[in-house]
């Protein structure tokens, strides 16, 4: 259900392992997993959560900062970039004011004035861009944590996810700190733990291994240039994950959309092809007859940078399963990272 929320290398969509899903214009998708309306009680909750690390949350900010240098078109435009910025919220999700973070390691962060009755907060940076004498100012969050005074500085809550059921939906929703659950949120390399709550009851609590992070060895998607031949077809190469023993699958996904097509999600889509394999594989082959039904995706942008015609992406997502026994059943939890960029498709170099 992860990637059927997130939109992106749903399980429900697979095939058998090796096997090449294709579907043009006019193909039904295949469905995705039911809507358990009415199945749980409004009080339930799963937490899956670690201990709060600032370290982490530090690199990911410092790694965003990394990204917008090497891959912003407008680079050259950036004044500033002031971080790690920390966006103060009071216990009714109301913004109090931002402040700049002197330092932060484990669970304390040091910052220059009291937190004014905030009781969370969101975690990023601030990047100020100049376009004709004029500032712009563009804010980057990358996670949230609750927040409470303590004596040696601000101390922040567990990290992870917090899931309380939506009867009107069906599905278990994020309840992160004033609506952010943001990528830092989530260490990779630790323990979590699980807690399945109802009515105030704790009904399963256990400890579960943490997600690897994916290391995407080709094709660099980061960049945001690559072009795939589909005369040459496409190998895509990882770095497998530690936790060999429990099930972990990567799914590579190719797809184009009409982007002059109206859709009320992102954009319609005409094409999808998809393949998986065992993360442990390291690799995954999409030959070049696999891809022969695609067309040639230039990837054009008008004069004021909006998509024009056909467009591609391609994702990488990696899935890693974790159970925990629960008196009704099992819950799986599902740890998903994925890497997605545009690219352009084209025949021994030429676009039709």
């Amino acid at each position: 259900m992860a990637g059927d929320l997130a939109g992106v290398g749903s399980l429900s969509h697979l095939g058998a392992r090796g096997e090449v899903g294709f579907w043009g214009p006019g193909d039904r998708r295949p469905d995705g997993p039911p809507e358990l309306y009415g199945n749980h009680a409004d009080s339930e909750v799963v937490r899956i959560t670690t201990e709060r690390d600032f370290a982490w949350d530090l690199s990911v900010i410092e790694q965003r900062i990394e990204e917008i240098e090497r891959t912003y078109p407008w680079a050259p435009a950036i004044q500033s970039i002031q971080s790690p910025v920390l966006a103060l919220f009071d216990d009714e999700t109301c913004w109090v004011e931002d402040l700049y973070v002197q330092s932060m390691s484990g669970q304390v962060l040091t910052v220059a004035d009291s937190l004014a009755g905030a009781t969370g907060g969101w975690l990023g940076l601030s990047v100020v861009e100049e376009y004709d004498g004029e500032p712009y100012v563009e804010e980057v969050w990358t996670g949230s944590t609750g927040l409470v005074e303590g004596a040696s500085g601000v101390v922040g809550t567990d990290a992870g996810a917090v899931l309380g059921y939506d009867s009107y939906s069906g599905f278990f929703m994020g309840l992160g700190e004033s609506g952010l659950e943001g990528v830092s949120s989530f260490s990779p390399n630790v323990a979590y733990s699980v807690s399945v709550e109802r009515e105030g009851r704790t009904l399963a609590m256990d400890k579960i291994e943490g997600p690897d992070l994916l290391e995407l060895t080709a094709p660099d998607l980061m960049m945001g240039d690559v072009d795939l031949d589909l005369e040459q077809g496409l190998q895509v190469r990882w770095t497998p994950g530690s936790t060999e023993d429990l099930p972990a699958v990567v799914v590579v996904e190719l797809r184009v959309y009409d982007a002059d097509v109206d859709d009320p999600n992102w954009m319609t889509e005409l094409y999808r092809l998809v393949s998986w394999t065992d993360d442990s594989a390291g690799r995954l082959t999409l030959q070049a007859e696999d891809l022969q039904a695609l067309p040639t995706v230039a990837n054009k942008l008008s004069r004021l940078d909006e998509l024009m015609g056909y467009w591609a992406e391609l994702s990488v997502v990696r899935h890693q399963l974790r159970k925990v026994d629960v008196s009704e059943g099992d819950l799986v939890v599902d740890f998903v990272h994925a890497v997605t960029s545009p690219v352009t498709l084209s025949r021994n170099g030429e676009f039709e």
